[in-house]
């Protein structure tokens, strides 16, 4: 994968004019990142800090795949260990 596909996509979000165009942008990156992994799913999350808990805010799902963005909503740290070592 060319690099300047990933930067281009990058700068795409950074001038989004609206939540519109950023969600767009962000769904993007995720389909070119999961492409080239040929992964299944790609996930971003977002951490509540007064509560800790994890939340499942941007999803690409690879063809056929269902999504799970729905499941993960509240999501607590114990519940993914794996993830937050990893990562």
């Amino acid at each position: 994968m060319d690099n300047f596909v990933i930067l281009q996509q990058i700068v795409a979000i950074d001038r989004a004019q609206n939540r519109f165009e950023l969600r767009a942008s962000i769904q993007t990156l995720l389909r070119i990142i999961g492409s080239y992994t040929s992964s299944e799913r790609v996930y971003i999350f977002d951490r509540d800090e007064t509560t800790g808990v994890f939340r499942n805010s941007y999803e690409w799902c690879a063809e056929s795949v269902e999504p799970w963005i729905d499941n993960l909503q509240s999501v607590a740290p114990s519940d993914m260990p794996y993830w937050l070592k990893a990562f």
